[in-house]
């Protein structure tokens, strides 16, 4: 899916990328004639964006596509970086960050579930986090995750895709 998308280049939105769909161009190895007839440097620009995004993609640089892409076509990067991602929830003592602790995380990475009990393992949960570099969630972009920020005074700058 990744490869079929162009809206992580800088100035191209939906409706550029529906156009060149349209137009025949359907991924990033399909961009040698120029059919949208765009101006020759801002073709070109298209063409160098394309092959930058190649490179990163061959060195499993996901933050590069996390940067760029907006946060509901983050589900793009799934395919391609799939192989290193956790799944995660976490249970709370209630809502509010300043009074509230965490009292379980849930990490499933595709093979093994691990759990980080308050207590128990939980401090060890942010050294484990950095061995991923996708994590995904639900509703974790407004309080799984900034929640866990606050709590172990961390940054996730993983790329993220939150199902809801």
């Amino acid at each position: 899916m990744l490869k079929k998308t162009f809206i992580h280049i800088p100035g191209i939105g939906e409706k550029t990328e529906q156009q060149m769909w349209e137009s025949g161009i359907i991924d990033w190895e399909n961009i040698s004639s120029n059919p949208l007839a765009l101006p020759p440097a801002r073709f070109k620009t298209i063409k160098d964006w394309i092959d930058i995004s190649k490179q990163h993609l061959e060195t499993n640089n996901h933050q590069f596509f996390s940067d760029l892409l907006p946060a509901a076509q983050q589900w793009r990067l799934f395919p391609e970086f799939s192989d290193n991602c956790a799944y995660i929830d976490i249970e709370t003592t209630g809502l509010d960050m300043a009074r509230s602790v965490i009292t379980t995380i849930a990490l499933y990475d595709g093979k093994d579930i691990k759990t980080f009990v308050n207590g128990r393992n939980l401090m060890s949960f942010p050294e484990e986090i950095k061995k991923y570099g996708m994590i995904i969630t639900y509703n974790g972009k407004t309080f799984d995750v900034p929640f866990i920020e606050s709590y172990f005074n961390i940054r996730m700058d993983h790329a993220h895709i939150d199902l809801r």
